[in-house]
C-alpha cells in the first residue's frame, strides 16, 4: 500500500490493512449509512507478479521520497504536501517534544472536523500510529523520546 501511494502520489495515511480487505458482498460500516462492497470485472486478463513493477523497499516514516520519472516532478521542484502528511509530521514532532498524547487527538480532531467523517477516529488512529512508529524507532536508535506512560495507551483503545 506505501508504495501504491507513492506511485500515484496518493494518500500516505491511508495504507493500513482496511484498505485492502474489504470483501466484496460485505457491509462497510465505517459511515452513518452502511454501504455494501463491491467488485467490478473490467478484464479477463490473468495477472502475475511480474506485471505490477512497484518499488517495495523501506522508505522514510515521513513517505517523502518519490519515484524519479518522468511523470513525477523534479526533486528540485516543490511537492504538495496533503494535510494528511502535516498532520503526520505535526503529531509526530509534538510526541517526540513530550505532548500528551490525548490532547494531540482531541486539538486534530477539532481542526480535522469538517473534512473527516470521523475526526476523533481519524485523530485517534494517527495518534496511535505515531506512538508506535516513535517507539520503533526509539527501539532500534535506543533512544527513549516516548515512554509508556498511562496518556500512551489511553491513545490506544
Amino acid at each position: 500500500m506505501h508504495a501504491i501511494a507513492r506511485e500515484f502520489d496518493g494518500d500516505h495515511a491511508a495504507t493500513d490493512a482496511a484498505r485492502v480487505l474489504r470483501v466484496p458482498g460485505f457491509m462497510n460500516k465505517k459511515y452513518e449509512q452502511d454501504f455494501l462492497v463491491s467488485a467490478q470485472h473490467h478484464s479477463d486478463r490473468v495477472y502475475h507478479a511480474r506485471d505490477f513493477k512497484l518499488r517495495t523497499e523501506p522508505v522514510d516514516s515521513g513517505y517523502r521520497q518519490l519515484r524519479h520519472s518522468p511523470s513525477q516532478p523534479n526533486r528540485s521542484e516543490p511537492r504538495h504536501t496533503s494535510q494528511s502528511e502535516r498532520d503526520w509530521a505535526h503529531v509526530k514532532s509534538a510526541l517526540a517534544s513530550g505532548a500528551n498524547p490525548e490532547e494531540l487527538i482531541t486539538q486534530l480532531a477539532h481542526s480535522r472536523a469538517n473534512d473527516k467523517s470521523d475526526p476523533q477516529y481519524y485523530a485517534r488512529l494517527t495518534v496511535k500510529k505515531a506512538l508506535a512508529d516513535l517507539r520503533m524507532h526509539n527501539s532500534v536508535s535506543g533512544s527513549s523520546t516516548v515512554s509508556s506512560s498511562e496518556d500512551e495507551r489511553e491513545a490506544q483503545h
